[in-house]
């Protein structure tokens, strides 16, 4: 489970909190036993700043996931898939990457940012080589 301390969102009431808690919690099993949920089959019965938050949280535990099925997975196509809630996805990948979202998904694939990235709780520093396999980083 992700921190809501880390998304521009104002605090919630507990009773959402709790049932946004309740949904990630069962949106992370989903994962955990081999099924991919639909974020978007479980955002409806919430509304404004709620569904945000938990739009929030559940990026941030797909990204996760994702990441650890497709390592080279873009960020960025969420933007298209939550095309009216931007802001949100926008923050869900600065947290999750470290990296600031208004940089555009472009250059080549061996180009390592200047500012330091995060992916999950990992530093990337630098890339030290590259096959057909993958690229290794420090």
């Amino acid at each position: 489970m992700t921190s809501r301390h880390t998304n521009p969102e104002q605090s919630l009431a507990l009773e959402a909190l709790e049932r946004i808690d309740t949904v990630c919690m069962q949106f992370e099993e989903a994962w955990r036993s081999g099924d991919s949920p639909r974020i978007e089959d479980l955002l409806g019965e919430f509304q404004d700043r709620e569904r945000r938050q938990l739009l929030f949280e559940l990026l941030l535990i797909e990204f996760n996931y994702r990441t650890q099925q497709e390592p080279a997975l873009s960020l960025f196509g969420y933007r298209d898939r939550f095309s009216g809630d931007s802001q949100t996805v926008d923050a869900a990948i600065e947290r999750f990457s470290g990296v600031a979202t208004h940089t555009p998904d472009v250059g080549p694939p061996h180009a390592v940012p200047q500012k330091i990235r995060y992916l999950g709780n990992y530093e990337l520093l630098e890339e030290i080589a590259r096959g057909g396999m993958g690229i290794v980083y420090k």
